[in-house]
């Protein structure tokens, strides 16, 4: 067990993950790129001040951002849209922004508003 003096301690990730999905139709030559940002904030908790797992992280925060994915859509799946088909989910009222910007804050998850991306 630590010493009382632990004062415990976290770390942060935040990463993106571009996926390059196609239709289920199998004839399809179409492929469209969704990018997801994560932004996890972690917390291993001092045991003998908090009742608490020792050696168990805490997960303090955890936002998403996810472009090129159906607005208004929020059943744990990718929507992407492709050129091919019409869209699905409320249409854009965001600003345009550019997925792969790391230094832009992505807020509550959820809560955003639902732009258009500059690049894909």
């Amino acid at each position: 067990m630590e010493s009382p003096s632990f004062k415990g301690g976290g770390c942060q990730a935040d990463y993106t993950f571009v996926y390059a999905l196609a239709p289920a139709d199998p004839d399809s030559t179409e492929v469209s790129r969704t990018i997801v940002r994560r932004v996890l904030d972690l917390e291993l908790v001092n045991p003998a001040k908090y009742e608490v797992t020792p050696g168990r992280l805490s997960v303090n925060r955890y936002d998403q951002d996810l472009a090129n994915s159906a607005c208004d859509v929020y059943d744990g799946f990718l929507h992407p849209q492709f050129d091919s088909a019409d869209p699905t989910g409320a249409p854009p009222s965001g600003p345009t922004t550019d997925p792969y910007d790391r230094s832009r804050d992505i807020g509550k998850s959820g809560t955003e508003e639902c732009g258009t991306v500059s690049r894909t």
